[in-house]
């Protein structure tokens, strides 16, 4: 499974406690929302993407559906889920032996998602990490003002 994991966002889980310890729930909630808010462009922008890599009625564009997000207040989180339709994961990563998926990319994930690999949602990730990491920053300063006004 893909996720956001890849995008430093060191201490989050620590500005998530301080902002908690000091009662400031409204900045928490800027944060969580900030997570929302990319994480749901990311998974439109791959299933975007998922139905142009197949087209509308091939495996992947049916399939996009599988690729889903979730947000909380320290972190985001884009994922490949076959419980949601099996063929997602062929659709990414392609197959050797399975003539309805496009051509095997592989599947390594270390340390972010690798070039060439992915149809959809990798490719998407790694397309949009500079405006990943510029909203982020945007959003924490949202955060920040929210609990800091002054």
């Amino acid at each position: 499974m893909a996720s956001l994991d890849f995008v430093a966002t060191s201490g989050v889980k620590n500005l998530v406690r301080d902002l908690r310890r000091a009662s400031e729930k409204e900045a928490v909630k800027v944060l969580r929302r900030a997570h929302r808010e990319i994480a749901n462009e990311i998974r439109d922008d791959a299933r975007a993407r998922a139905k142009t890599a197949y087209g509308k009625r091939g495996s992947y564009g049916r399939a996009s559906r599988a690729i889903t997000s979730r947000a909380w207040p320290d972190k985001a989180k884009v994922r490949l889920e076959p419980k949601k339709d099996p063929r997602v994961l062929g659709a990414e990563y392609g197959a050797i032996q399975y003539p309805q998926f496009r051509a095997w990319t592989g599947n390594q994930w270390i340390g972010g998602p690798p070039e060439g690999v992915g149809y959809a949602l990798l490719p998407t990730l790694r397309d949009d990490v500079p405006k990943i990491r510029e909203t982020y920053g945007d959003r924490i300063m949202d955060a920040l003002a929210a609990a800091f006004p002054d």
